[in-house]
This record gives structure tokens, sequence and C-alpha cells, in this order.
């Protein structure tokens, strides 16, 4: 299965859609191989949530009314979660 996390380095956030996971443990799981795979240093992973949101890649104006079926918008069950690089503690 083909995992797609989707990575906020400047806010030490993950994200990963809950269809990819059978579970928030799998998914903790994952944030942890894939982090140390891209940068050869393990991660601690807390606060993972579970939530809904609304993905868009164009935006919208505030205050504007528009049908769904004309924008970009996505609407995603996501795990989220904070990571922080392990980097220069022994054992890595």
């Amino acid at each position: 299965m083909s995992y797609k996390l989707i990575w906020k380095h400047d806010k030490g956030l993950v994200y990963g859609n809950k269809n990819y996971f059978k579970s928030k443990l799998e998914f903790l799981n994952t944030v942890k191989k894939e982090h140390k795979k891209i940068t050869e240093y393990d991660c601690y992973v807390d606060n993972i949530t579970l939530k809904v949101y609304v993905i868009t890649k164009d935006g919208l104006d505030k205050n504007t009314f528009v049908p769904i079926s004309d924008t970009d918008i996505n609407i995603e069950t996501m795990y989220c979660g904070n990571f922080y690089t392990l980097e220069g503690l022994s054992g890595n």
C-alpha cells in the first residue's frame, strides 16, 4: 500500500488520509518509518487526532457563497500529529 503523508516541517505537523491507514497505530508507525527514511533520524510523534478537513489549493474569498461543485474543495478525514526530530540524540 502506498502511503501519502503531508509534512509541514515548519510547524512540526504531519497529516495522513484516514483511508490509507487501518488504525492510529499504523499512522504513527508509518510516520516514524518515513521520517527516518527522509531524514535518517528517529522522531517522536504525539497529539495524534482524527478530524475532518476542508482542503483547497485555490482557496476561497471570505464572505463568498459558492457551490462546492464550482471549487477544487475536497473534504477528507485525516490523521494529524505533531512530530519532533530526535537529531543528535544518542541511539540515532
